[in-house]
């Protein structure tokens, strides 16, 4: 399977797999995951470290146990933090972390330059960065 680069989160994507072409919208959440995997190749892993409610959790855990994919590393979940109850815990293959994957070495330096930077900006008159599209859900331009 592949999946063409878009250069914004959410833009519609096409992933090519076994049964040809599919097409990828709303790449944050609601993603339609059970044909995303079917097209994959066997053997294959997922990795998501973005949003939770993207993946499937009942159409993953269904892939790893058929064997249709070998594992999957996960940050993040519909649910936080993921139920004990959740087959995912012991399940071969698959690696959870606690929703950190996101975590960069002097962050909060960074976010007080970005805030001050904004700051300035809002003063001035100027665009702000970093800004969230609400409609969307995320900053759509850095």
């Amino acid at each position: 399977m592949s999946c063409a680069p878009s250069s914004r989160a959410g833009r519609r994507q096409r992933v090519q797999g076994g049964d040809g072409d599919m097409e990828l919208g709303a790449l944050h959440t609601g993603l339609q995951v059970a044909p995303v995997l079917a097209a994959m190749k066997r053997g294959a892993r997922l990795v998501n470290v973005g949003r939770g409610p993207l993946v499937d959790e009942q159409a993953l855990v269904d892939a790893l146990a058929q064997g249709r994919l070998a594992g999957a590393a996960l940050d993040v979940f519909t649910h936080e933090p993921l139920p004990s109850e959740s087959p995912l815990w012991e399940m071969p293959g698959v690696i959870i972390s606690p929703h950190t994957a996101g975590e960069v070495t002097d962050w909060r330096a960074d976010l007080g330059e970005l805030f001050l930077d904004n700051l300035l900006r809002r003063r001035e008159g100027r665009p702000l960065r970093n800004v969230v599209d609400k409609a969307l859900g995320y900053v759509v331009d850095g």
